[in-house]
């Protein structure tokens, strides 16, 4: 019996997969199976995953074209055996404890699914949400929400309520996800599992809580956030309209908070013009930002955003946009991340 699979999505992880392997194969949860998805890797990647296989049968290979680690994601829910589903990206690792806690949580609270905070190696720009998920437990390690309040944590930005939209920080049930048909979207990009997890929970009811930093969050130069993503603008924008769309009429109560992730999704793509990677000059940056502002009306979010809780810098930059400065923001933004040179340099 099979009660926990764990995807391993995988492209050219071969610095750190065994690291990641190592630790999910540590864990004092034993009846599991780790499905490694190879999504087309071109260096040691197979090697690496075939040695773990004959040292221990839970885990198992999976090969694909390269098609994203959506479609990889998609191919380990389609072959899993597990009642329970757990992602962990192959950069990454788990507490030895990490699947235990989870599992004891749902048992507990027989929920439809499990959150747990996580630790958060290589940069003091990402925060994690241990402390709201604390909160929600009344002080204590543990506890249990509605999918509800679940929803309404994770459409927010307020840094004392946010739970973050990472999948790999949760439990799911596979008989849910079979009978509503839950995948990812393989079209979209970036933040394809924020719109996963909101999707489950529409179909969720209770949602427990552990409120202990169990995953082990490493940005690196495998993590695309730290890149220029081609596709965000299209991307978040989309799941936008889906959440306004699929979400918000049966919750109206976050429509206040949708706006401020709206505000948020602007940020993010103004910061996305000046990363590393990115193809424009710095007079363009600051063209498509005025240009995204107008067509997509940001501005009334943004005059929304303001009004609710907020990280500070959010909410500076938030002021800078609403006060039409943009350049301002995009000037500091682009030096941050490039030396002077690349930024004034001219290419499209």
């Amino acid at each position: 019996m099979v009660k926990i699979s764990i995807i391993v999505p995988i492209y050219n992880a071969e610095k750190y997969l065994e690291q990641c392997l190592q630790s999910i194969k540590n864990q004092t949860l034993k009846d599991i199976e780790v499905i490694c998805v190879d999504d087309g890797s071109t260096d040691d990647t197979r090697h690496i995953c075939e040695e773990y296989k004959a040292r221990d049968p839970r885990i198992r290979y999976a090969y694909q074209e390269n098609a994203g680690v959506s479609a990889a994601r998609n191919h380990g829910i389609d072959i899993a055996k597990g009642d329970w589903l757990a992602f962990v990206d192959a950069d990454d690792s788990i507490d030895s404890q990490y699947l235990e806690y989870m599992m004891n949580a749902a048992s507990q609270y027989k929920s439809d699914s499990v959150f747990c905070g996580f630790s958060v190696f290589g940069t003091t720009l990402r925060t994690d949400d241990t402390s709201a998920l604390r909160e929600c437990c009344h002080g204590e390690e543990t506890g249990v929400i509605t999918a509800e309040q679940a929803i309404e944590h994770t459409v927010c930005i307020d840094p004392s309520k946010i739970f973050y939209g990472y999948i790999w920080r949760n439990l799911f049930s596979t008989t849910l996800l079979s009978e509503y048909h839950i995948r990812f979207q393989c079209e979209i990009k970036i933040s394809e599992d924020y719109q996963f997890i909101l999707e489950y929970l529409l179909h969720a009811t209770r949602v427990a809580i552990v409120a202990k930093p169990l995953y082990c969050y490493k940005i690196n130069g495998l993590s695309v956030t730290t890149k220029y993503m081609p596709t965000m603008h299209r991307d978040m924008n989309t799941i936008n309209a889906w959440i306004l769309h699929n979400v918000i009429p049966s919750f109206p109560n976050s429509l206040k908070s949708f706006h401020a992730c709206v505000a948020n999704t602007y940020l993010s793509e103004v910061q996305n013009l000046c990363r590393r990677g990115t193809p424009y000059s710095l007079w363009r940056r600051i063209i498509i930002a005025y240009q995204i502002k107008r067509k997509f009306n940001y501005m009334e979010s943004l005059c929304c955003a303001v009004k609710q809780h907020c990280r500070p810098k959010a909410c500076i930059a938030f002021w800078i946009f609403i006060l039409y400065l943009d350049w301002i923001y995009i000037l500091l933004f682009s030096i941050k991340e490039k030396d002077l040179k690349e930024v004034f340099h001219d290419s499209k």
